[in-house]
């Protein structure tokens, strides 16, 4: 069963109406007359609706059933420097199948990318939309506008940081399994393919961030996200 995003705003008397790129979207799909799909509002409100008219530009559902909120929020969030767009987009997207609750972008001394905050916002949501869509869950994770490094790390001062490094002397991830149990919000960061520098490793120790390692071998950055939030998540 597909699920969309929809905005609750657009439900009028138990009906929605798609147009645009998501008519386009439910004639690539295929679904035909009384086919059930999944809607999601920005409040995280599903929707069980049947497909009751279809025409040339646009889709009419009729809701049926209206599931309230029901899943727990994983209380991760990931904070990843910026890298090359492919590379970025993986991480929105695969952060946001795997169920972190936000996503906080940024820039540290090896950061070589340059974006444009608006369209890389713009670009991001779409992203992390579809993959919400795709991976049927029921949150919508928050994009946060990009900061810096200092400013990270500064931030959010209730939120335990873990920041990983590779490097000798490391303790691994495992070591940590208390604190990622606890039931705050963790904050797992991620550096450009150049890592950090000694002195923003120092900045972390200086405000009390845990660094951590995920194993023997050097990963790509997309690849270090990915592995944190699957192990903080099997753990928590």
């Amino acid at each position: 069963m597909p699920q969309f995003i929809i905005d609750s705003s657009d439900i009028e008397q138990e009906k929605i109406v798609f147009s645009g790129s998501a008519f386009k979207h439910v004639k690539s799909l295929r679904i035909s007359y009384h086919e059930t799909v999944t809607l999601l509002d920005e409040h995280a409100n599903q929707y069980t609706a049947r497909l009751a008219e279809l025409g040339k530009h646009q889709a009419v559902f009729q809701i049926i059933q209206r599931i309230p909120v029901q899943k727990k929020r994983s209380g991760i969030l990931l904070a990843q420097a910026f890298i090359k767009n492919d590379k970025m987009n993986m991480v929105l997207q695969k952060a946001t199948e795997l169920g972190v609750d936000g996503i906080i972008p940024f820039s540290s001394r090896y950061t070589v990318v340059k974006i444009k905050d608006d369209n890389f916002i713009k670009r991001s949501k779409k992203i992390i939309l579809e993959a919400v869509g795709q991976s049927m869950r029921q949150h919508i994770p928050e994009l946060y506008n990009p900061t810096t490094y200092q400013e990270l790390i500064t931030s959010m001062p209730m939120v335990h940081k873990i920041l990983f490094h590779y490097g000798p002397g490391i303790p691994p991830l495992h070591d940590f399994t208390g604190l990622l149990k606890q039931p705050e919000r963790i904050m797992l960061i991620i550096g450009p393919e150049g890592g950090f520098s000694g002195d923003e490793l120092q900045y972390a120790n200086d405000h009390k961030v845990v660094i951590a390692g995920l194993g023997n071998n050097v990963l790509r950055a997309e690849t270090a996200a990915i592995a944190a939030i699957s192990i903080a998540s099997f753990i928590r």
